[in-house]
């Protein structure tokens, strides 16, 4: 499955998900659900190995900043649209001029309980 298809599966599943909350004030929040990077992969900097990410929002919906993950996915080069700046030491996408940011870790592995 190439690069696009992947990306635009994974973006599905998000949306299904129920990933429609939305942060408007200053601090981040926690999106439900996880975003899954279907094989190892990169954006600029950002090693990406497969598996299940957590998806922090400020001042956007958690929909759009899944939306845009898997569309920075698609840029492995780092070359983001749109204004959008990436941390790669934090995981941090940020656009400053509409003051919006998301931030990508890896889930934390449940252990059951």
């Amino acid at each position: 499955m190439n690069r696009k298809l992947t990306s635009l599966a994974v973006a599905g599943v998000i949306a299904v998900a129920g990933l429609a909350g939305a942060s408007s004030a200053g601090a981040a929040t926690a999106c439900p659900g996880q975003f899954n990077v279907l094989h190892n992969d990169s954006i600029g900097k950002l090693k990406l190995p497969q598996g299940p990410y957590t998806i922090s929002v400020k001042r956007m919906t958690c929909v759009d900043a899944s939306s845009n993950f898997a569309r920075f996915l698609q840029r492995p080069n780092g070359d983001l649209p749109d204004g959008w700046k990436l941390f790669a030491r934090r995981g941090k996408f940020v656009q400053r001029v509409q003051d919006k940011a998301f931030l990508v870790a890896p889930a934390k592995a449940s252990n059951g309980k």
